[in-house]
């Protein structure tokens, strides 16, 4: 177990080195523990049982038995002043998701430190998971104080607390307390949006993201959050606006304009895009993501010279390689170069892409008219991948037949998200086709 992986630093310190290694070479046992320590000439009372607790508990762990481990660090806690120990009672709580252990390990934690902002952050979480808002949002606000200084007034600590309470609804009425306590706050009123945004309210979302936009205008993370929400909501023409008059306010503001430049990809707006990752390459030549996004973008334009020249600036700079190299592949591949396709997807030894650029090298091998070479490769893949999509080919089933037994079991989980979304819920993307109707089916060999 990683979280007891570390030399017993804890009981190090107590000075109780030799019944470690004695405890270690002994049964897990209870009483054999007890015996070891008797027999090492520890004195019973206060001390050494928690000693005798901080053992079992360690040994426990590192044999996977967090339960153990768990019960016996939580009446360390309760009887040693050490904070140590019920940091790590409530750490291996929290782990657990033993959310009452944690609550009582957390206050015993805070009590002994109450200076300690880690313990304050973790009686919150455990607060919050037992859903105790009132007293949490008490010392959420505290944390916030001492955070105050930071660019986000504190307030993204918070969120990152909120994100490891399973409940969104809790984390929606805690963002709402503090919102309504810092009404001015364009961060409180971000962190609630996307607090409301998680919880499927995505109107109270819509109305405090755009809040916080008018409270701090050149906030390009709010006006970011907010066109996502607008999108959603199928109001993407009102989110591109939004971002273009941005944009053209902030001109400087990267992130806001790679942002827009993606929006404008999802909404098929290839021209505008491609305009915006020029302006991005314009003010940084380095700039190889937005490089290999006009790279994609000619070549979906069919302009491969100038999709090659974009591909190979971005491998000058030595980024997204293997990305670059299947993007280079399939260029050539659109050609009709298959040697230089192959060549390029040959590159691809590792990583994501490797299978599928696997299957490229074996389809231009077979274009090129190798089909044993083709054959030996599918083989290949089929021993050492055999739980992917090569098992159809070399099960010599129909290649027509492979989308349909793709799409066939993924069904129930597409059936279940429109469902969802026709019954008014938030879905992450929305399922709505804006494609071409009744399309007549086209053999693969004819594609």
């Amino acid at each position: 177990m990683k979280m007891f992986s570390k030399v017993l630093i804890l009981a190090t310190s107590l000075l109780i080195s030799p019944l470690v290694l004695a405890a270690e070479s002994a049964s897990s046992d209870d009483g054999a523990l007890r015996q070891t320590g008797v027999r090492l000439g520890v004195q019973s009372g206060p001390e050494s049982e928690v000693i005798y607790r901080i053992l079992v508990g360690e040994i426990a762990g590192k044999r996977g038995n967090l339960a153990v481990a768990l019960d016996n660090y939580r009446l360390a806690a309760e009887t040693s002043d050490d904070p140590r120990i019920a940091e790590r009672a409530t750490d291996i709580a929290l782990f657990m998701g033993e959310d009452a252990v944690a609550l009582e390990t957390s206050r015993r934690w805070h009590t002994l430190t109450p200076e300690s902002l880690l313990a304050r952050q973790s009686l919150a979480l455990a607060l919050l998971r037992n859903r105790e808002v009132a007293e949490a949002v008490g010392h959420l606000d505290a944390m916030r104080e001492q955070m105050a200084e930071n660019d986000d007034g504190g307030f993204g600590a918070i969120n990152a607390i909120l994100a490891q309470v399973p409940d969104p609804a809790v984390s929606a009425q805690v963002m709402s307390q503090l919102r309504d306590r810092y009404p001015a706050s364009p961060h409180a009123l971000f962190y609630y949006g996307l607090a409301a945004m998680g919880n499927d309210n995505p109107q109270a979302a819509l109305e405090a993201l755009s809040a916080a936009v008018k409270l701090q205008p050149d906030w390009s993370q709010a006006h970011l959050a907010r066109a996502e929400l607008l999108v959603q909501l199928d109001r993407a023409g009102e989110a591109l606006e939004d971002l273009a008059e941005t944009v053209d306010q902030q001109p400087e503001a990267r992130p806001l304009r790679v942002g827009y430049a993606r929006l404008l990809i999802a909404n098929d707006q290839l021209q505008e895009a491609r305009e915006q990752f020029e302006q991005l390459v314009a003010d940084d030549p380095g700039d190889g993501d937005s490089l290999f996004a006009l790279g994609v973008l000619a070549a979906e334009a069919e302009q491969f010279d100038l999709a090659v020249e974009y591909l190979q600036k971005v491998l000058a700079l030595d980024v997204r390689m293997l990305d670059t190299y299947y993007e280079l592949g399939k260029v050539e591949e659109l050609r009709g170069n298959f040697e230089q396709a192959r060549d390029w997807y040959a590159q691809i030894t590792s990583g994501d892409r490797y299978l599928n650029a696997q299957v490229r090298v074996a389809t231009m091998e077979a274009r090129l008219g190798d089909f044993p070479a083709m054959a030996e490769r599918f083989e290949q893949l089929r021993t050492s991948h055999p739980d992917s999509a090569i098992v159809l080919y070399t099960l010599h089933l129909d290649v027509d037949m492979f989308t349909p037994l793709f799409a066939m079991s993924r069904i129930a989980g597409w059936s279940a998200h429109i469902i969802s979304q026709m019954g008014g819920r938030l879905i992450r993307p929305k399922a709505n086709y804006v494609g071409d109707m009744d399309l007549a089916w086209t053999p693969v060999a004819e594609r």
